[in-house]
């Protein structure tokens, strides 16, 4: 299993536990299980795998959900990794020869 996949996992079980408002918390949910979709797609794993640079940038979302999952997390926060989530997952996409499209993608993607 890519380790990319396992720190979105180890993402999802945090916000699961966490006190964030419901409707952050499934925005958030939604963008990672969509992260997790595109690692599954072989063209899309083989190119992060082992990577530093992509295991390095999974690492600091964790970190993130870590920090916004706290007691007392700063305001903004939910935007700003929102919008990291949104970044990584067009960066996932880029991987891919050919771009998702589709209603069952478009329900998802939203």
């Amino acid at each position: 299993m890519l380790k990319q996949y396992r720190i979105l996992t180890d993402c999802l079980y945090l916000l699961k536990n966490s006190h964030l408002p419901v409707m952050d918390k499934l925005r958030l949910e939604v963008q990672l299980i969509q992260a997790k979709r595109l690692l599954l797609n072989d063209e899309v794993g083989n190119k992060v795998e082992g990577v530093a640079s992509s295991e390095s940038e999974f690492g600091d979302l964790y970190r993130r959900i870590q920090e916004i999952c706290a007691p007392q997390p700063e305001l903004g926060q939910t935007a700003n990794l929102l919008q990291q989530l949104t970044d990584m997952t067009e960066q996932l996409k880029g991987h891919l020869d050919m771009p998702l499209s589709g209603p069952a993608w478009a329900a998802f993607h939203h």
